[in-house]
């Protein structure tokens, strides 16, 4: 009987010290994780005394347990995440427009590497969201299967002789890999053609007129009057036009026979600008038979006239090449105009003003790259022989009068040409 008391009170006490430990800590853990501990350390010490409740109570019963289902989740691969991704466009800004005005295009029509290049360039700008337009002539050759897809899309009529003559032109659209294709259709062309086809047969430079045309709705006529004439050759007319101040270096306002072109290799330097002058030169030098019409059907639109006018570049020293190569092909080859004919340093005079002097003669005051051009300008040598040529031959009032000026006094030369350059702007 006293052992029973003893075992009693000793498992009183163990459950009132052990109670009281669980309170005191339950009291200062807040955590859930101190709490979990503090109740498997009651368990583990009340399991010491009696074992045998310890043991009902530790064995849980099926019915209590509970089984969760665990879900595999299957990560997509690398290569799925890859093809998943969207693949993100490029900011190309706002969309652009472009158009290009040729002659020839692949696959309408084509004579030469043009063709390919009109066909090629246009469809890879087409792809990186460009707006792009080929201009072409409709021409009678293309292909039918071309002809029966396009659409018109409107005509006007246009102005293009001295006479108010009017001439039809109309607009045919077809469409390609993203590309507008606009075929011009005028009868001006046609006539032109066959003009040339039943009664000039043995021509080979066809010279008309050019406009130039400013979004104030000004229009300048270049030449101001065309009388038709046709020359025995092609220094003939260079005689007779570079007098009158008709002559033009350009390109674009010609007919050029191909065979004239291939027959004494005829071509443009490539990486240098104003190469028309050089080009024309020679082309003139060996024609034969050339024709003027008094048409204008080539017009040039200026939709920004000061984007050139007004900067500097060392790379407009080209004219200066083309000033050389065109003296030494003078000398080099037995023409009826020489180096030292007054036609060609007229040419030269009045070439080198108007792509150097009439441009740099301002800036020169304001800006060190622009007098550094004049100052190369002023010491080319086959210039200083054209401004002593001028000066002494009767080739006009004006050009004489800067010529001299310029011989006397360069510093003079640039106050006066600018202050006639303001008055001729202001005037016009």
């Amino acid at each position: 009987m006293r052992k029973k008391t003893v075992q009693t009170s000793s498992t009183k006490s163990s459950t009132k010290g052990n109670a009281k430990s669980n309170a005191k800590s339950n009291t200062k853990s807040n955590t859930k994780s101190n709490a979990r501990n503090s109740v498997k350390s009651s368990v583990k010490s009340s399991a010491k005394n009696s074992p045998q409740k310890a043991v009902k109570t530790a064995a849980p019963t099926v019915e209590n347990v509970s089984v969760k289902q665990t879900t595999i989740i299957q990560e997509p691969s690398v290569e799925q995440n890859e093809q998943n991704i969207p693949t993100r466009q490029p900011d190309l800004g706002p969309r652009r427009s472009v158009a290009f005005i040729g002659s020839e295009c692949y696959p309408f029509v084509k004579t030469g590497g043009l063709g390919d290049v009109m066909s090629a360039l246009p469809k890879s700008l087409a792809k990186l969201n460009i707006d792009v337009k080929v201009i072409l002539p409709r021409y009678k050759c293309i292909p039918q299967k071309f002809q029966e897809k396009m659409e018109y899309r409107g005509s006007f009529d246009m102005n293009l002789c001295s006479d108010g003559k009017q001439y039809y032109v109309g607009i045919m659209e077809y469409q390609e890999d993203g590309v507008v294709y606009d075929f011009i259709d005028n009868d001006a062309c046609e006539r032109l053609i066959s003009f040339v086809e039943k009664e000039n047969q043995d021509l080979d430079i066809l010279v008309f007129g050019k406009k130039d045309e400013y979004l104030n709705n000004k229009s300048i006529s270049l030449p101001k009057k065309i009388c038709q004439k046709k020359y025995l050759s092609g220094q003939e007319y260079f005689k007779e036009n570079i007098r009158n101040g008709n002559y033009r270096t350009n390109v674009c306002d010609k007919w050029i026979r191909r065979k004239l072109i291939t027959d004494n290799n005829l071509t443009f330097v490539n990486g240098k600008l104003y190469e028309d002058m050089l080009f024309s030169l020679k082309m003139f030098m060996y024609a034969a038979n050339t024709l003027v019409v008094p048409i204008y059907p080539y017009h040039y639109v200026h939709y920004n006239p000061n984007s050139i006018t007004t900067l500097i570049r060392r790379k407009d020293l080209d004219v200066l090449f083309f000033v050389d190569e065109a003296y030494s092909f003078l000398r080099c080859n037995h023409f009826d105009i020489s180096e030292k004919s007054l036609e060609f340093n007229i040419l030269i005079f009045n070439w080198v003003s108007a792509t150097l002097l009439n441009k740099y003669v301002g800036l020169s005051f304001k800006h060190k790259d622009a007098m550094y051009i004049f100052n190369k300008v002023i010491a080319n040598i086959p210039f200083n022989e054209s401004v002593y040529c001028c000066s002494r031959n009767n080739c006009g009032l004006r050009k004489r009068f800067f010529a001299c000026i310029l011989r006397l006094s360069p510093f003079v030369y640039r106050i006066i040409l600018y202050l006639a350059l303001k008055i001729q702007r202001f005037v016009y």
